[in-house]
């Protein structure tokens, strides 16, 4: 098994389908941890679709596909990647299977409320949320949907919403995948609250002095207030320097709204971090945060 990665853990509830009959199958989730699409959800045509989360590790989803890709059962590999994992009473996941096969587990240190349920073909599971009516309703619409997969999907994350969803005020972040029968057809919708945050965090940082002033010696230096903006959200992401370079080299339309024209190295952020005042970003972080902190 691959390495173990763990994240912030993304609050979330979440669904994995597989209609065996017509060969579609796919993965929802929604979360008020933000960029939860490249935490969560993972699937891969013909294969199966993996939904990780609570305490994420998200060696799950590439390794678990691994073996099922090598044809073992939804439930095989859930037993082998618990075996693997020295930490298992803190992970919350979810496998399907190409032939509707389906596996759930909910550790018992997953943050209440936190559960899941499992249907012919489907598993949908939550942890942080208002209560077992959640999981309860996104189940029901699950089956109560005709229509295409994606539209069952989508029916099963707003029942949850609507359900009370995370306990916590806020959606956050959606995400959901389809692999259609013909194995080209791919769909993926998202709605990230990073935007709105980056585009607060910003313009905080834009109208506060700069920490420091540029020094006009060297290669051209990253401007104060972006570096600013760019630990901001490093903090609110939860990231460690290492990830929040990397999520930047992922995601560039994100690296731009933070106003950087290049990633800079996590050694680069490091340096400017240790650079700034410890009371410079606590004041601009309490700002920030303020509308998240109710319920986290």
């Amino acid at each position: 098994m691959t390495p173990q990665s763990h994240v912030l853990r993304p609050s979330t509830f979440s669904i994995v389908a597989s209609e065996f009959e017509n060969g579609d199958l796919g993965v929802a989730v929604q979360s008020k941890f933000p960029a939860v699409g490249a935490v969560v959800p993972w699937a891969k045509a013909r294969v199966g679709a993996i939904a990780t989360q609570a305490w994420c590790n998200t060696a799950y989803g590439p390794s678990g596909l691994k073996m099922l890709e090598a044809n073992l059962s939804a439930q095989e590999t859930l037993r082998k990647l618990l075996a693997d994992d020295t930490n298992p009473q803190v992970r919350q996941f979810a496998i399907v299977d190409a032939k509707g096969q389906v596996a759930a587990h909910t550790g018992t240190e997953c943050f209440e409320w936190a559960g899941h349920i499992t249907g012919k073909g489907y598993s949908c599971q939550g942890n942080i949320l208002a209560g077992a009516r959640v999981v309860e309703s996104m189940a029901r619409a699950y089956e109560e949907t005709s229509g295409d997969l994606i539209d069952k999907l989508i029916q099963a994350l707003s029942a949850g919403q609507a359900a009370g969803g995370d306990r916590r005020e806020g959606r956050g972040d959606r995400d959901w995948r389809r692999y259609e029968r013909d194995w080209r057809g791919y769909e993926r919708y998202r709605r990230d609250e990073v935007n709105l945050f980056l585009s607060k965090a910003r313009s905080l940082a834009e109208s506060s002095p700069a920490p420091w002033t540029p020094q006009k010696r060297g290669q051209p230096p990253y401007p104060p207030k972006a570096m600013v903006t760019l630990l901001l959200l490093k903090t609110w992401l939860g990231m460690d320097y290492r990830s929040i370079s990397a999520y930047l080299r992922a995601f560039p339309e994100q690296r731009i709204k933070v106003g950087l024209e290049e990633t800079p190295s996590h050694t680069t952020i490091r340096n400017h971090m240790l650079r700034i005042p410890e009371t410079y970003l606590r004041r601009l972080n309490t700002q920030l945060t303020k509308p998240y902190q109710k319920g986290a």
